[in-house]
């Protein structure tokens, strides 16, 4: 029970972080999206709000680190179509209302600076993969890792601008140029 409850604060500060940004997490909310009681919270997250966006943090790192290393075992592009249909998925799931718990966590940097040290480590880890994809590809050092920067940069803007326009163009259109960067630097076959 108590491990459930615990699962339970985490899902909901990753959804409401998403929703309303990491900086904005408070305690009434989590308690109601979760329906946990004030001292299970406190009894798992001693420092409240910023116990959990660790906690949250990590563990939304740890699901998209798992994605990542899923398509780091896969040719650069259909990794990157894997990754760009699930995020669209995922957007589209919910309206284009929630955004990457990471991000949201890096834009918490001067309210909760733990959880964005742990956002920065996700995006260091994801363009750590992608290199090391890249570069298994065939793609010269002096291009993979600006270039692996590059993709998850460019995938995590567009997901900004879905949001925005409650539309997933932003991210096909950036698979597209992507490919097509991928295209120039991968060895022809």
């Amino acid at each position: 029970m108590a491990t459930e409850a615990r699962s339970r604060i985490i899902s909901s500060a990753i959804a409401l972080g998403r929703r309303n940004g990491l900086a904005n997490l408070a305690i009434a909310d989590i308690l109601a999206d979760s329906g946990t009681a004030r001292r299970s919270l406190y009894t798992h997250f001693p420092r409240g709000v910023a116990d959990v966006a660790v906690e949250a943090t990590k563990d939304a790192a740890a699901l998209l680190g798992q994605l990542f290393d899923v398509g780091a075992r896969m040719e650069p592009r259909a990794g990157l179509a894997m990754f760009v249909e699930g995020w669209k998925a995922w957007l589209e799931s919910d309206g284009f209302s929630l955004g990457c718990p990471i991000v949201s966590a890096a834009m918490a940097k001067n309210s909760l600076p733990e959880a964005a040290a742990i956002a920065e480590d996700a995006f260091v880890d994801w363009e750590s993969k992608i290199h090391a994809n890249l570069l298994e590809h065939g793609v010269p050092e002096d291009k993979a890792r600006s270039l692996a920067m590059f993709m998850v940069s460019s995938v995590e803007g567009a997901t900004f601008r879905c949001m925005s326009s409650s539309s997933a163009e932003p991210l096909l259109a950036t698979q597209k140029h992507l490919e097509e960067l991928l295209d120039l630097h991968l060895p022809a076959k």
